[in-house]
């Protein structure tokens, strides 16, 4: 929670993550400790994917 919390201050709409266990604790904190936040929680790869499109 700390980083997400760190991570919140810069008011992202995006936080890139490169761990699958990453993710799923990011997502869980959003839920938990900041509900109603539009803030997407994305893979490297999918990063990549979208600016190679």
């Amino acid at each position: 929670m700390v980083g997400l919390v760190e991570a919140m201050g810069a008011k992202p709409d995006t936080i890139c993550v490169s761990c699958p266990y990453s993710m799923t604790m990011f997502e869980d904190a959003l839920k938990d400790g900041f509900p109603g936040e539009k803030v997407q929680v994305l893979d490297v790869a999918e990063v990549v994917a979208r600016a190679m499109a």
